[in-house]
């Protein structure tokens, strides 16, 4: 299995989310993809502006499984 560790200051985001709205933030990731490609690094100012321009309501959350799907493409 491959790991990938945001560095200090740092969190991990997918590449080409489908939704920019659906995008996750993560401090690691595992899996068997190839990491580097599904994946890149936002500083914490990047994710804080993102934040700001994607609020979430309550009708917005989702399930664990439901963000590992979005993160897995399935």
């Amino acid at each position: 299995m491959n790991t990938r560790t945001a560095n200090e200051g740092m969190w991990l985001t997918q590449a080409n989310p489908a939704k920019d709205s659906e995008r996750t933030f993560a401090k690691a990731v595992a899996g068997f993809a190839d990491l580097d490609s599904l994946f890149t690094e936002w500083s914490d100012e990047q994710k804080a502006q993102w934040e700001q321009e994607h609020p979430i309501v309550p009708s917005d959350e989702i399930s664990d499984t439901e963000a590992l799907d979005i993160i897995t493409g399935k």
